[in-house]
């Protein structure tokens, strides 16, 4: 009996340290992007304050749990841009009675995206040895494009081959190749984001300009070949005054809320 009891108190132990240090990096994490947001000229939101938990992208639907924290947003130059990390939790059924604790894994990931002036089909362009296959989460055939280079490197895929040529020319293909090492880009309705295994702060800071650069070079032919449409997002509206002022309590001691009007994103 002693040593039943002497099992179940090592394991309150391993799950309280466990508990203790994902918290410690958790407030890490906020630091170092508060640090960017500020040194970026850019605000930043400890909660979903933008609901992007709702995405058109397949990611967004993975696990059994999801959500958003660590929002940096706001104009980069002249774009407007919005990073924020993404997780779901998922359950392996293998391990839901012999080892219950191994039973749920969370996968998480950093983000950056921008606005398009267009409705888009969806596409991905992913590395070859990219090791989460998002390629196989978007329908379609691999689209071949007309430079070797990018070939060699990327896979694209989308449904609509003629959306995937009209916005993959020399110009965009030219800014892909210059997208950090571990992103993915994904495009679908009126927004492109750029997605990573999740990154330290300097990370995301290259993925937002990334972002920036990937928007500029986006073909202006596809506003006319896919007019945006409106009305698909469960929420066309910028957040309310209430969520504005929770997010702001969240990170700001001194309960200043800072101005939001206007950074709806798209």
């Amino acid at each position: 009996m002693g040593s039943v009891f002497f099992l179940v108190a090592c394991a309150i132990a391993a799950a309280v340290a466990a508990s203790v240090a994902r918290s410690r990096r958790a407030d890490a994490r906020a630091r170092s992007l508060m640090a960017l947001a500020e040194r970026l000229g850019l605000s930043y939101s400890a909660v979903d304050l933008f609901h992007d938990a709702w995405q058109p992208f397949p990611l967004f639907g993975l696990g059994t749990e999801r959500g958003v924290e660590n929002v940096v947003y706001g104009t980069l130059g002249e774009v407007e841009v919005r990073a924020f990390d993404y997780w779901y939790r998922s359950e392996d059924p293998s391990h839901l009675r012999a080892e219950p604790l191994l039973a749920s894994r969370t996968t998480r990931y950093s983000c950056a995206g921008v606005g398009l002036g267009a409705s888009c089909p969806p596409l991905v362009v992913q590395r070859h040895e990219a090791a989460d296959r998002l390629l196989e989460l978007v329908e379609g055939d691999l689209v071949e494009l007309d430079l070797d280079a990018f070939n060699r490197r990327f896979a694209v895929r989308s449904p609509d081959r003629r959306f995937a040529m009209a916005l993959l020319d020399q110009r965009m293909m030219a800014a892909v190749l210059t997208l950090p090492d571990p992103a993915t880009l994904l495009v679908a309705e009126d927004r492109l984001l750029l997605v990573a295994p999740g990154l330290p702060a300097q990370g995301v800071e290259e993925l937002l300009r990334a972002a920036a650069r990937s928007q500029a070079a986006v073909p202006h032919v596809l506003a006319s070949l896919y007019p945006l449409r409106a009305g698909f997002r469960p929420q066309d509206r910028a957040p309310a005054a209430s969520d504005a002022a929770r997010a702001a309590a969240a990170i700001d001691p001194a309960g200043e809320p800072s101005d939001t009007t206007g950074l709806w994103w798209f």
